[in-house]
Order: structure tokens, then sequence, then C-alpha cells
């Protein structure tokens, strides 16, 4: 018999049980998708997701993090559009919408929700919960479901298999870079890094550049377009650039 403090648990399970489900080994049957997986659109935009569930059985309650790009970089959650589907929902049957928490600096918002009460769970396909996004700049991003939790009505975590989405939006291409003149640069003497981009598409584009420099003792400079860097004697130091980028994407290392 199922306990009546059943609510309770289920949360806890959903948010805190380490993620040891492994999507590649997940028996077929339940599917939880982002809909849409593919996501066109340009800064100011404004776009819905939705994440949707196929041939569950017997679900009580779920839980998951979406994780986009950090920062607010290219997408920012609209966490009051961020509501519960009616899967769970039926007559004379209460549930618990988990307050969506958003955490800019990492990228995430966590999402929950479960039935309460010594109830049976629900089956079939449905609609779980909605968001939506403001696109904040040009870029892309990937949209995926990390620590994606699936309870029954016994508090056993489910089987599943899930599938993410992706945002991409318009770029620009880095054609042109020039590094210091000289090996050496005499102290008080100001070294200048110079690159230039070229926009391929069809609306005006706000673009920064990253420089990644490596100097001889190991030590990492990231110096972004606008940023200046000082170096204080002794020791003389000498600066690698080993890469570089045009715009915010996969080549940046923030994901």
């Amino acid at each position: 018999m199922r306990g009546k403090n059943i609510i309770w648990l289920s949360l806890i399970a959903l948010l805190l049980v380490p993620a040891f489900l492994d999507r590649a080994n997940a028996a077929p049957g339940t599917i939880v998708r982002l809909t849409p997986s593919i996501i066109n659109g340009l800064p100011g935009d404004i776009f819905e997701l939705q994440i949707t569930i196929e041939n569950a059985y017997d679900l009580y309650g779920w839980g998951v993090d979406l994780e986009f790009a950090p920062l607010e970089r290219v997408l920012s959650p609209d966490v009051l559009q961020t509501v519960a589907g009616p899967f769970l929902e039926g007559i004379g049957i209460e549930t618990y919408w988990q307050t969506p928490v958003y955490e800019k600096t990492f990228g995430q918002l966590h999402l929950g929700c479960t039935r309460k009460g010594p109830v049976s769970g629900v089956s079939g396909n449905g609609l779980l919960a909605t968001t939506k996004f403001n696109v904040t700049e040009a870029g892309t991003s990937p949209i995926e479901m990390v620590n994606l939790k699936l309870i029954d009505s016994y508090g056993n975590l489910m089987n599943y298999h899930a599938y993410d989405a992706d945002y991409n939006g318009p770029t620009v291409n880095l054609v042109n870079k020039e590094v210091l003149p000289a090996r050496v640069l005499p102290v008080g003497t100001t070294g200048v890094l110079r690159s230039k981009v070229t926009n391929l598409g069809t609306v005006p584009l706000y673009t920064r550049v990253r420089w990644d420099i490596v100097r001889e003792d190991g030590f990492m400079v990231n110096l972004y377009a606008g940023q200046s860097y000082w170096s204080q004697p002794p020791p003389s130091v000498y600066l690698y650039v080993n890469g570089f980028t045009g715009h915010y994407g996969e080549g940046w290392g923030f994901y």
C-alpha cells in the first residue's frame, strides 16, 4: 500500500537522487523530448519550448534541469512564462509544481512536478511543461535536459530515452588576425592585437573577439576585445597565441 507521505519523498527523490540512469542503455518505451528540437531565430526573438512525454506508464512525478548557454549569452528563459503541463492533472487529483529556479551563472532552469497523495500515476502521452526563451544576442546554444528523473507511484525511478534541442542563430566569421609585431616589447611600450570579422548574415550583429594567450610560464591570459593586459618586470614574458574565435559558440569553451 502506498504511503500517504509519498509526495514529499517523491519530490526529494526527483531533485536530489544522483542521475545514475544511462540514457543509452534505457529500455525502449518512455520518451521525453524537447519540442521543437531545432529552433532558428534572431536577436530579440521569443520562442516557446515544450517538454513532452510519450509512452509513459504510471508516471507520478518528474524533475529536470534545462541547461543552455550561461550568463544569458544567446538565451534567457522567461521564468514567469514557465508553467506545468496538464499531463499529471486529473479529476480530484492534487499536484505540486515546484517554483522554477533559474541559475543565470550556469545557464540552468530547474523544474519539477508531482502528484500528491496515495494515488496512481498517469500513462500515455502528454505535455509536462512549457517555457519561453528570449534570444539575447547572436550565436548558437544547445538546450539539454540534465538530471532528468521520472518516478512511478511507488517511488521507483523509471527508465527513459531523452531527446534535447538546439537553438541556431546568426553568427560571424573571423577573417583576419594580427598578432604582436615583435617577440619582445620594451618596458613601457604597448602591443596591440587586431582582428577583423565579417557578418555573413542579413541582420546587424554585436560581436566580440576573444584571444587565448599562454605565457612562457604556462599562465593563461584570456583577452576580449577592448581589454588590456599588463606585465610587471621582472620577469619578462613571452605570449603564445594558440586560439581565437569570432563569435560565441562551442569554440569558446563555456560548455
